[in-house]
């Protein structure tokens, strides 16, 4: 167990994420699901990631979205 203060720091962090997604006209909705690991003041915490998105193709190369991810 770990107290937290102010003066902690995150000190690096990662995550892999998979994703899955229907393509509906020139849109795409998605789910997203993975792990997640964080170094927090010398404390290794790890988790699960969840969330979703959209991506709208507003040419043949070019995408626009945004995503919620849940950590």
């Amino acid at each position: 167990d770990h107290t937290w203060t102010d003066g902690d720091v995150l000190k690096k962090h990662w995550s892999i994420t998979g994703r899955a997604g229907i393509v509906v006209d020139n849109a795409m909705p998605f789910a997203l699901a993975g792990y997640k690991r964080a170094d927090f003041a010398g404390t290794e915490l790890d988790g699960w990631v969840a969330g979703g998105g959209i991506e709208f193709a507003l040419t043949r190369n070019l995408f626009l979205g945004g995503e919620y991810r849940f950590t």
